[in-house]
């Protein structure tokens, strides 16, 4: 609904170009910010049907910010989207709510959030600030946009984590800096790899961050929390449904772990070619057809039987390390998941929810969607869904 609302939009809007500003040296998190776009309400409006019209009561100005975080323990500078309402001054009492929006799994520098800053490539990040009036926060993530030397850690909980806290600081220092009146509520959501992400980045605000960033809520949707049950059923199968994914994650955390190698994991034949299939040059439709769909093609034998026989096999500890699925978050928290989903199936969030209730969660619910798309079908499904939930929770119901 949201995605089929916003990409209706065709129209002209008001470029900027006010160039990059440079922040106070207090700042700790935020480096630079630049404004990229700005469009009206009235626009927006303007070129829409009736009733998708009434759904607009905001304009919108996109910025793309530089903050500092880290890749472990390393200092390095990474990137993101900011979208902030436009026309709220006109709402009695309006005050802004953050929502910290997590983006699926992408592999090309010109899939991030910071290149795809008008409403037809970016329904989601436009929907939370023109329908409900949220500040949208998406990071570009860690090996993307201006970290895009590094290698992305994908399915790395604690990178996750910190690549989206530490941009959240940085908006607050924006806020603070432009005299935004941000509220103090903070919001997470996001779909597949940004479900994984939003779970990491709400285990580790609770645990690290609750006396300094309140969260109201979650929404952690279509995701593989319980990554050791993603890689038993991923190995353990002959033919892979999408051979890039399971690719990217040995070819990640070969790079981020010392104690494992991607000669261990990945038959050399495709193992050569993972830098140039992963620089950020290539989306997954160009990545699948150099890679093979047969599992035991793909990886080694050693890597396959280690997995399962071998105790003390460093890909799965390092796999396991990673898994997000059985802790007791505090936070309301509402997991949405397609049961027909081939990709990411449903047993993940199911799982990932008994679990939390048997660990003496009280406020978690989980969302039952009936659809079997995982790229388009679930997320138009769900997303309506969260920007409704947030708009209630903001207003204490």
């Amino acid at each position: 609904m949201v995605k089929k609302f916003l990409l209706v939009i065709f129209v002209s809007l008001f470029f900027v170009g006010c160039g990059v500003s440079e922040v106070d040296d207090s700042n700790k998190y935020l480096v630079s910010s630049e404004l990229l776009v700005e469009v009206d309400a009235a626009t927006l409006k303007s070129a829409l049907p009736a009733q998708q019209a009434a759904m607009v009561q905001f304009g919108y100005k996109a910025y793309k910010i530089i903050y500092n975080t880290n890749l472990k323990g390393e200092p390095l500078k990474a990137s993101g989207l900011l979208v902030l309402p436009t026309g709220y001054e006109a709402v009695e009492g309006f005050s802004l709510s953050m929502v910290c929006d997590a983006h699926p799994t992408i592999f090309a520098n010109r899939e991030i959030p910071t290149a795809n800053f008008l409403p037809a490539n970016n329904a989601i990040g436009m929907s939370f600030s023109v329908m409900g009036g949220f500040v949208t926060i998406q990071p570009d993530a860690i090996g993307f946009g201006s970290s895009s030397d590094v290698i992305h850690p994908f399915m790395i909980k604690d990178a996750a984590a910190n690549a989206s806290i530490d941009m959240i600081q940085a908006v607050i220092e924006f806020a603070r800096a432009n005299y935004l009146p941000i509220n103090g509520q903070l919001f997470l959501s996001g779909y597949s790899e940004g479900g994984y992400n939003t779970m990491a980045t709400l285990k580790e605000l609770e645990e690290n961050y609750s006396e300094s960033i309140k969260v109201m809520a979650a929404a952690p949707m279509e995701a593989p929390y319980n990554m050791d049950l993603m890689a038993q059923g991923i190995l353990s199968s002959e033919l892979m449904p999408v051979p890039s994914f399971p690719a990217f994650v040995a070819y990640s955390y070969a790079n981020y772990y010392d104690s494992v190698s991607l000669d261990q994991l990945i038959s050399t034949t495709y193992a050569v070619s993972m830098p140039t299939l992963y620089d950020g040059s290539l989306e997954r439709i160009e990545i699948d057809p150099h890679l093979t769909y047969n599992t035991q093609e793909l990886f080694t034998p050693n890597a396959i039987n280690g997995y399962f026989t071998n105790p003390d096999d460093s890909f799965k500890s390092a796999i396991v390390e990673n898994s997000i699925h059985n802790w007791t978050p505090k936070t309301k928290m509402r997991l949405y998941h397609c049961d027909e989903d081939p990709v990411i199936p449903y047993i993940f969030s199911q799982e990932a929810y008994s679990n939390f209730v048997a660990n003496g969660a009280t406020d978690v619910e989980l969302i039952t969607m009936h659809g079997s798309d995982h790229s388009i079908e679930c997320a138009e499904m769900a997303y309506p869904q969260v920007v409704a939930w947030f708009d209630q929770v903001r207003r204490g119901e």
